[in-house]
């Protein structure tokens, strides 16, 4: 079903949904992808589209336009008619259907965190995917916050807490990782491990005495340079030889992860057997078996980014 999750007017949803079918019915490709938003102050819904790679440059016309940029699918809002600087930014357009991606194995959403009061400690984190290994094994005193980016939940950790699943997950290379997080610690010192298959099985971290995101299964790739405060994607896929990492929507590091295997219990918020814990929210993580193609890659990546408005 198409969405436009950063806007939640009824209204806008709709008239949405009605644009796409149109272009659908017009012979639209399946990978086309465009968003309208619903202006009450205007009777014809014009869609008043650039083809810029930043925000755009003109005077919005009337109080709620729209304006698409093409190249990257970023939606603004005019709030103002007073200058460029009036385009409020409101997300990214894309088509989420996540049940056309088929492999999802595990999933970890804040939605389905218990408790869900904010600010308290949480007791269980459970798995949305198709094994249904819940994290109920709970180090510490994680806790449970209700907008912690775009509204949307997720979990603390302080660097000394971490939760773990139920059981083994036992699913083998290849599989396809993404997870949305935040550090609020993301300095120079020790290794912190943001999600992990227990034992490095498949582990996403940042490495030690630097500011580097990196992917391990018995070899490294190393990402991007992350700051403090700042929600990241990551897409991590663990296929040995094959291997990549890539954040948000910039290209994509390959290399080679090793072989090791997915034969533990999950791991939210440390690595390396339960050490080198991590400080800072962690919103979702899923896992997918097999490499996913690009194009799956670009349905579950639109779906979290328009969940998250990450960038």
């Amino acid at each position: 079903m198409a969405q436009l999750h950063n806007h939640k007017d009824k209204e806008a949803q709709r008239e949405f949904e009605n644009v796409y079918q149109s272009l659908a019915n017009a012979g639209s490709g399946s990978g086309d992808m465009l968003v309208a938003t619903y202006d009450p102050n205007a009777i014809a819904q014009d869609l008043y589209a650039g083809t810029g790679t930043a925000a755009p440059t003109t005077t919005p016309d009337y109080i709620g336009q729209k304006y698409v940029d093409t190249t990257n699918l970023n939606v603004y809002l005019a709030s103002e008619t007073n200058g460029s600087y009036n385009w409020a930014f409101v997300g990214k357009g894309g088509v989420s259907d996540l049940s056309s991606v088929s492999g999802l194995t595990s999933w970890y959403k804040g939605e389905n965190i218990t408790p869900t009061t904010n600010g308290s400690t949480i007791t269980a984190w459970n798995d949305a995917g198709s094994v249904l290994n819940h994290c109920t094994n709970i180090v510490g005193t994680p806790q449970y916050y209700e907008n912690v980016v775009n509204g949307q939940p997720g979990a603390y950790f302080d660097g000394s807490e971490a939760m773990y699943g139920s059981d083994k997950s036992n699913v083998a290379q290849p599989q396809t990782h993404f997870v949305v997080f935040k550090g609020t610690d993301w300095g120079t010192g020790a290794e912190q491990g943001i999600v992990t298959m227990y034992n490095f099985s498949q582990s996403i971290a940042k490495q030690a005495g630097t500011t580097v995101i990196r992917t391990y299964a018995g070899g490294n790739i190393f990402g991007d340079s992350l700051s403090d405060d700042t929600a990241y994607m990551a897409t991590a896929i663990f296929d040995n030889t094959s291997s990549s990492l890539q954040i948000n929507d910039a290209s994509a590091v390959t290399g080679t992860t090793g072989t090791g295997a997915n034969t533990n219990n999950p791991n939210i918020g440390a690595a390396a057997s339960g050490s080198n814990r991590f400080t800072g929210y962690v919103m979702e993580w899923m896992v997918y078996t097999g490499s996913l193609t690009e194009g799956d890659q670009d349905i579950v990546k639109a779906y979290l980014n328009n969940k998250y408005a990450i960038y």
